[in-house]
């Protein structure tokens, strides 16, 4: 099956729209998770800015979506669906490929038992295992869910920070395969988002420890 490639240049608009998105959403979603990965200070713990930029993204991404008559869903996955259009997204991280149109991008971490039910159920409905009976047999059953993945398409937003160039690269996919160590090495379809680059070069606010020495804090705006 091959793979299609929509640019914010081509045609990712109305494919956008005809999921009922657009690009000003999905930017400002992923403007407020940069704002707060930008946040972080050296005193956070070091896992603080992506977990910062992923529950911001989720967030956003439902505070957004919602009011559209989108819904959420916490299984496994934080989903936010679309009954009417059979449509779900999840936030993933991806490595420096995504949002690369030239470069094929992959899951940034290993994903469990849920996200591949996600992915078997996109390689379905994309007709994937058609004329393949055998490897419609080495689908997993799937328990019941809120969030039937064999009736729905499951995007992935998956975003990179390159804090080398300064910027959000992000782009929403639909995985049918995850590989080895179920990291995905195959989409069916994938919707580039227009980059987005840092604010001006942080200010630098002294901050006072009574117990140890003053500290340099990086203070970024928001975007």
């Amino acid at each position: 099956m091959s793979l299609t490639i929509h640019s914010i240049e081509d045609d990712a608009e109305s494919v956008l729209n005809s999921m009922g998105l657009d690009s000003g959403v999905m930017e400002e979603i992923c403007r407020r998770g940069l704002a707060q990965f930008l946040t972080a200070t050296p005193h956070h713990a070091s896992n603080a800015p992506g977990t910062l930029l992923y529950q911001e993204l989720v967030r956003s991404t439902r505070d957004l979506l919602v009011a559209r008559g989108w819904n959420l869903a916490e299984e496994g996955l934080s989903l936010t669906f679309n009954d009417e259009r059979k449509i779900a997204i999840v936030i993933s991280s991806g490595d420096s490929h995504a949002g690369d149109p030239a470069a094929n991008p992959c899951f940034k971490y290993p994903k469990g038992p849920t996200t591949r039910a996600a992915v078997d159920g996109n390689a379905a409905r994309v007709g994937l295992f058609d004329g393949h009976p055998a490897f419609s047999a080495l689908l997993p059953p799937s328990p019941a869910r809120r969030v039937p993945f064999d009736q729905f398409k499951t995007w992935c937003l998956l975003h990179c920070v390159d804090t080398g160039k300064s910027e959000m690269r992000a782009e929403l996919s639909l995985p049918i395969r995850l590989g080895d160590g179920n990291l995905s090495d195959q989409w069916e379809s994938r919707i580039i988002l227009a980059p987005i680059s840092f604010d001006d070069e942080p200010e630098v606010a002294r901050e006072h420890h009574p117990d140890g020495p003053d500290l340099d804090v990086p203070v970024r705006k928001k975007a």
